[in-house]
């Protein structure tokens, strides 16, 4: 694998790995969101039920999504998570180019790390590699770190109920909250960043548009008269004109 090769991998990981999982988590949390918004309406026409099952959905794909970010590597198929681009850079560490240092430098030094100036892209790959293998959360240190106590909640949820149904008592489970899922994923966003600028010189990547989905649901809401009053007048026009198109008295 050459320079180029190596690039071209880590790109993939990051964008079509991390960055989209990111993207369906806070889309699936901002959907459930929207429905907690207007749930007094909902209930009181009668939808509850049926919403706090879409509710329950987009929990789970939240919830699956942010384990897949925190996945360690196995041997059967290669993943594209934090592990397995820490892996990456390791196996690579002679090739990177590093285009912005600078702001791998200042990840370290902010971070206890001696000067980085004078040491060679390879030193610093691998340091930039051992920082973030100590710093981000394992479930090996869910006991002293509460960001590591968040993943193990979601690895739990993620093995005992959505990807198989274990037989063991609710309360000897430990789910997830919506804070414990946020703090995880402010974590690969902020390490997504940091490696796309260090490594790729990709100054630019932000969440993709995660708010589209909700916004869109919210109007569906609208024109169905199952949102509170302070939305209807919000956006009284657009809903309007959204139902003169689909002929909606």
């Amino acid at each position: 694998m050459d320079t180029q090769e190596a690039e071209k991998k880590l790109r993939s990981y990051l964008l079509y790995g991390i960055q989209t999982e990111l993207t369906l988590a806070q889309e699936s949390r901002g959907l459930a969101f929207i429905i907690g918004k207007h749930s007094t309406v909902i209930n009181d026409r009668d939808f509850g039920s049926l919403f706090a099952r879409l509710q329950e959905i987009f929990s789970e794909r939240e919830t699956l999504c942010v384990a897949k970010i925190f996945d360690r590597p196995n041997k059967r198929n290669p993943l594209r998570s934090i592990s397995s681009i820490l892996n990456l850079i390791e196996e690579n560490a002679d090739l990177w180019s590093l285009p912005e240092r600078s702001c791998l430098e200042k990840i370290l030094t902010d971070n206890g790390y001696d000067s980085c100036e004078k040491i060679t892209n390879r030193e610093l790959a691998l340091n930039i590699v051992s920082f973030y293998r100590s710093d981000m959360p394992s479930i090996d240190k869910k006991e002293t770190c509460k960001l590591s106590a968040s993943l193990d909640a979601v690895f739990q949820s993620r093995d005992k109920v959505h990807a198989h149904s274990e037989a063991i008592p609710i309360e000897e489970r430990t789910l997830p909250t919506w804070a414990d899922t946020q703090t995880l994923i402010e974590y690969a966003n902020n390490f997504t960043k940091t490696i796309s600028l260090g490594f790729l010189e990709i100054s630019d990547i932000v969440m993709l548009t995660h708010e589209t989905l909700p916004n869109q649901f919210e109007i569906l809401l609208g024109i169905a008269n199952l949102v509170n009053d302070d939305f209807q007048s919000e956006k009284l026009g657009l809903i309007k004109e959204m139902r003169r198109r689909l002929k909606i008295n």
